[in-house]
């Protein structure tokens, strides 16, 4: 038994729905699902049946909610008070964490920010920032000891259809921070500049502009995948677009748009791929990861409150 699944009981309990439940934990109802039903082999009881007010909780279920209410009320006390055990430590101790970072956020203005939340919240904290794309990341931490870990947060730009398959082990965890979808930039002067949408079929007959990063890159292959090979006349920073490349389309995640420039629309996809910023720690790791994750979560929810992170801003 462990406590993510008690998390899981518990917010079904609340909700009454496994989708609902499913939308808050930020997984799949299929996984929620596979974790309630593990947590029912290991506990030998039958937890929930299925009415038509949904997810209905049975005698015995009643009965373990409210131990489980009182566990998890305990553990997160607990949490509470290694988390500030542990911040004092690393505010009085100078210690580190390794920071890894896809190349959409270390080219964006989220960097400076998330730097400089950091370094208020743990003045004494050195974070050391790496830059991997997706894929990179996700070998370098299958390659990760319990001790390395313990002292790193790595920030993955994952699109929808691989995050169930994106570090599948039990020792990692994911957690969702913001989602978006790809974007068409373009010069005001293009035919397509006037739209409200472009269709990926569309797309596939233009010449195009593609991020230099291979996870945006196999997205915009999977796109346009069925229409054949996409006409990329340029892979690199899209920031030069309108000076070089004005008869071109951008395709990128755009969030938090830096380098915009004057002159440029930037266009929805119709039928686009969702993608996530996904940060990424250990299971079984110290406070200090989990904290970090905390006060990023929150700088990125800020700022898509502010529609900062507004593809169409």
């Amino acid at each position: 038994m462990r406590m993510d699944q008690i998390h899981h009981f518990l917010n079904i309990v609340q909700t009454h729905s496994i989708t609902q439940a499913a939308t808050q934990l930020h997984i799949s109802p299929q996984g929620l699902s596979r974790s309630i039903a593990s947590l029912e082999k290991t506990c030998g009881i039958v937890l929930f049946t299925r009415t038509n007010l949904g997810m209905t909780l049975t005698d015995k279920g009643q009965q373990f909610a409210e131990i489980a209410g009182s566990l998890w009320e305990a553990y997160s006390e607990f949490e509470q008070s290694v988390a500030k055990l542990a911040q004092g430590v690393e505010q009085g101790g100078g210690s580190s964490l390794e920071l890894l970072a896809s190349p959409i956020i270390t080219i964006s203005n989220f960097l400076p920010a998330i730097l400089q939340e950091l370094s208020e919240a743990f003045p004494s904290l050195r974070v050391d920032v790496f830059e991997l794309n997706s894929f990179e990341m996700a070998e370098a931490a299958l390659c990760l000891s319990a001790e390395q870990l313990d002292r790193s947060v790595m920030l993955a730009t994952i699109p929808e259809y691989r995050m169930d398959s994106y570090l599948p082990e039990d020792r990692f965890v994911l957690h969702p921070l913001v989602e978006f979808s790809m974007s068409a930039l373009m010069n005001k002067s293009h035919p397509l500049a006037s739209r409200r949408y472009v269709t990926r079929a569309e797309l596939a007959q233009e010449k195009l502009v593609c991020f230099n990063e291979p996870v945006i890159e196999e997205i915009v292959h999977h796109m346009l995948d069925e229409y054949g090979e996409p006409q990329f006349v340029f892979k690199g920073s899209t920031s030069s677009l309108i000076e070089r490349f004005p008869d071109a389309i951008s395709l990128s995640g755009n969030i938090s748009l830096t380098h915009r420039k004057e002159g440029a629309v930037c266009i929805p996809i119709q039928d686009s791929i969702k993608t996530f910023i996904v940060a990424v720690t250990g299971r079984s790791t110290t406070a200090l990861p989990r904290q970090v994750v905390g006060h990023i979560k929150h700088l990125f929810h800020e700022s898509h409150s502010s529609e900062e992170l507004s593809h169409t801003s």
